[in-house]
């Protein structure tokens, strides 16, 4: 069974409209009726914004991290609105991925994290997202939003410890196992 992180603290709010901002992202289904805005035309790094993530217990494998988020423009046209969004622990840089000339409809991504990547993470409960927002070109003034955002990593690897009687090869053992 996997293990959630989800927004639960404002990092760097910084000009970032309708604190607290984590609560408008920190649904445990999508739903992108709340969430929050950017300046208009954002610029990096002054414009960034960064919530904390709730603390997981260290999973037992490397395999399975994805960050879902969800982001939009606020309105077709205009400025080109490009986004960087990173994984961080920290000031150490996790992951990032650059969405170029975001359109106005809710697009969710999905980002799975290589071993290599998940191997960087040292602390479970130091986690955060930072999304970078910049606008380029000419047209009217355009602003990013953010609705949502979830780390799954795996469940925690639990060690099952057996015990019986008797000595010799015609022993037996039952168990149950509940992850």
């Amino acid at each position: 069974m996997a293990q959630y992180a989800r927004p639960n603290a404002d990092l760097v709010p910084d000009r970032w409209r309708l604190r607290p901002l984590y609560e408008k992202l920190n649904e445990v289904v999508r739903d992108d009726a709340t969430y929050i805005t950017s300046p208009p035309n954002p610029s990096t790094p002054g414009d960034d914004v960064e919530v904390g993530l709730s603390p997981l217990q260290t999973p037992g494998s490397r395999k399975g991290h994805i960050l879902r988020y969800t982001f939009k423009k606020n309105a077709a046209g205009g400025r080109t609105l490009n986004l960087t969004v990173e994984l961080r622990q920290i000031a150490t840089v996790i992951a990032s991925w650059a969405h170029l000339n975001i359109t106005g409809a809710w697009t969710q991504a999905d980002q799975a994290l290589t071993e290599a990547q998940a191997g960087q993470i040292t602390d479970y409960a130091a986690l955060s997202v930072r999304y970078r927002a910049s606008t380029m070109g000419a047209g009217p003034a355009r602003s990013c939003q953010w609705s949502w955002c979830k780390l799954q990593v795996p469940a925690v690897k639990r060690l099952l410890t057996l015990k019986g009687r008797g000595g010799d090869s015609r022993s037996r053992f039952r168990f149950r196992y509940r992850p």
